[in-house]
C-alpha cells in the first residue's frame, strides 16, 4: 500500500498513519495497459480531523511518463459482508464489518495512467493544470467538491462487469480529469471570483462556520458536518472560508486548537496531558506533532521557557 502513503501522509503526522489508521479493505486493479486504480478504507479516531484533498502528479523518472491522481476522503463506508460485496455499504448495521464504535472513516483512491491517457491535454496554448505536464514533473494539492465524491463512489459501486466495467471506469475518470481541471483553475482565480460571496447570505454562512469552529476547539467537527450547520453545498463552504480567511477550514481549526493549547499550557499551567485531553486529540504524540507544527517547539518545550 505504499504509493497511498503519500496521500495519507499529506493529511496526517507519519506516526497518525502508521499508529491511529487502521486498514479496514484494500484492493487493486489493472483496467487496461496503462491504467490501473486501487482504492483502501481506513478507520480512524472520530477526534481527527482533516479535510479532503486531492493531489495530481506527473512524473517523468523511469521509461515511461505517467499521470497520477490520489484522492483522500472522509465519511465513506464500505463492508466485506457478501451482501455488500464488499463495495459501498448501503445498510449499514451492527453486523457490518465497517461498524466501530466511536470510530470514523477515510477512504483513499489512486488512479496511474500513462501519458497516452492524457497527452493530448497538454497541447500547445492550452491553460489547464495538465499544460505544465510539458514543463517536467509537477505536484499539485487540491480540495475536493462534491461532484469528485460522487464520481468516485461511482467508481467503487456500479454493477456493470467485463468490458461494461472498463469503459465506465473510463468515463468515471475522464469526469474526474475534468473536475481537477476546474478545481485548478478555481485555485489559481483571484478572491474576487467566488461571486457568491456577494450574497449577504452566503457570507453570514462563513462567519458562522468560523463560529461553530471557535466554540469546538475541544471537539473537532467534520466538513460534511458543518456544511450541514451552516446549510452551504461543501465546496462552497471550503472555497468561500479560503477566500474571506486566507486558509482551509483544516489550516483555521488547527491554528485557533494549538492558540488555545498554549494558553492552558502557559497561562492555566495545566500538563500536557491535560491539555491534548481537553482539546479532543486522539494522543499525545497526535498534540505534540500538531503544536510543533504550528509554533515550532514541542509542548514541553513551552512549559520550560
Amino acid at each position: 500500500m505504499q504509493p497511498l502513503n503519500q496521500i495519507l501522509q499529506n493529511a496526517f503526522p507519519p506516526e497518525v498513519v502508521s499508529n491511529e489508521l487502521n486498514c479496514l479493505l484494500h484492493f487493486k486493479e489493472e483496467v487496461a495497459s496503462g491504467f490501473n486504480w486501487e482504492a483502501a478504507q481506513f478507520s480512524m479516531p472520530a477526534s481527527l480531523v482533516m479535510e479532503d484533498t486531492a493531489i495530481v502528479q506527473y512524473i517523468t523518472t523511469g521509461q515511461h511518463p505517467k499521470l497520477v491522481l490520489q484522492y483522500c476522503i472522509s465519511g465513506q463506508h464500505y463492508c466485506n459482508k457478501p451482501r455488500c460485496k464488499g463495495q459501498l455499504c448501503n445498510n449499514e448495521t451492527a453486523d457490518c464489518d465497517t461498524i466501530e464504535k466511536n470510530k470514523s472513516r477515510l477512504s483513499v483512491f489512486q488512479f496511474e495512467l500513462s501519458a497516452t491517457y492524457f497527452e493530448f491535454l497538454s497541447g500547445a496554448g492550452i491553460n489547464t493544470i495538465f499544460a505544465e505536464a510539458s514543463e517536467g514533473d509537477f505536484m499539485k494539492v487540491l480540495p475536493l467538491c462534491a461532484k469528485t465524491k460522487l464520481a468516485l463512489e461511482q467508481v467503487i459501486h456500479n454493477n456493470h462487469e467485463n468490458g461494461l466495467q472498463r469503459i465506465f471506469l473510463k468515463s468515471r475518470l475522464g469526469d474526474l480529469i475534468l473536475y481537477i481541471n476546474d478545481l485548478y483553475q478555481e485555485e489559481r482565480a483571484p478572491i474576487a471570483a467566488c461571486k457568491f460571496l456577494t450574497n449577504t447570505d452566503d457570507r453570514d454562512k462563513i462567519l458562522l462556520a468560523k463560529e461553530i469552529l471557535t466554540e469546538r476547539l475541544d471537539s473537532p467537527i467534520t466538513i460534511k458536518e458543518l456544511s450541514r450547520k451552516v446549510a452551504m453545498n461543501e465546496c462552497y463552504l471550503k472555497r468561500g472560508f479560503k477566500a474571506v480567511y486566507g486558509k482551509t477550514i483544516y489550516d483555521y481549526f488547527q491554528q485557533e486548537r494549538i492558540g488555545k493549547a498554549r494558553q492552558l499550557l502557559y497561562e492555566n499551567g495545566l500538563s500536557v496531558s491535560e491539555v491534548a485531553n481537553q482539546l479532543g486529540f486522539s494522543s499525545i504524540s497526535h498534540f505534540s506533532t500538531a503544536f510543533k507544527k504550528h509554533t515550532g517547539m514541542k509542548p514541553c518545550e513551552l512549559l520550560l521557557r
